[in-house]
């Protein structure tokens, strides 16, 4: 364990029994403490394995591919006036870009 998880678990131990309790009172918690430290690291180690299956037992995503082109063709839109007739546009000459 842990310098922390030690003094921890002294400063609680110091907390409970008075100067003048018997060490084996002392000893009995201290280690019962101990015992409940290394019983939750063994459940959260425990959590994590399981937790890590679950993810790696989960089925991975496809890779993006495009869809196919024949599959889905692209149609062009193109605007159309009353009757069918499609507007025309003059194309542009030079002279009328540089303006």
């Amino acid at each position: 364990m842990g310098s922390e998880t030690n003094a921890a678990i002294e400063d609680l131990v110091q907390a409970m029994f008075a100067n003048d309790a018997p060490a084996r009172e002392m000893h009995v918690f201290r280690e019962s403490l101990r015992a409940l430290v290394r019983l939750a690291k063994a459940e959260h180690t425990t959590h994590a394995r399981s937790s890590l299956k679950k993810l790696l037992a989960a089925p991975m995503p496809a890779p993006y591919q495009a869809p196919n082109q024949a599959q889905y063709p692209v149609q062009i839109m193109r605007p159309q006036l009353a009757g069918g007739i499609r507007p025309t546009h003059p194309p542009y000459s030079q002279n009328q870009e540089n303006k």
